[in-house]
């Protein structure tokens, strides 16, 4: 994995991954182990989802500066 990618996904993207998980699965099932639990929950969720990015990406993609 390339460590720049995830580096500018952890920054780009977290508003828009959280946003869509709240809007798509909705906060009822967000909530669904308690309030208290939903960032616990929101941010696995968003973990997983840049996992599977980076997962997806080919060992040869590399960001050159």
């Amino acid at each position: 994995m390339n460590s720049i990618a995830a580096y500018m996904m952890a920054h780009l993207w977290e508003e828009f991954i959280q946003n869509s998980f709240k809007i798509n699965l909705g906060m009822n099932l967000l909530n669904g182990l308690g309030v208290s639990l939903e960032p616990l929950v929101l941010g696995s969720l968003t973990l997983l989802a840049y996992w599977l990015i980076l997962y997806w990406m080919p060992e040869e993609v590399f960001i050159r500066i």
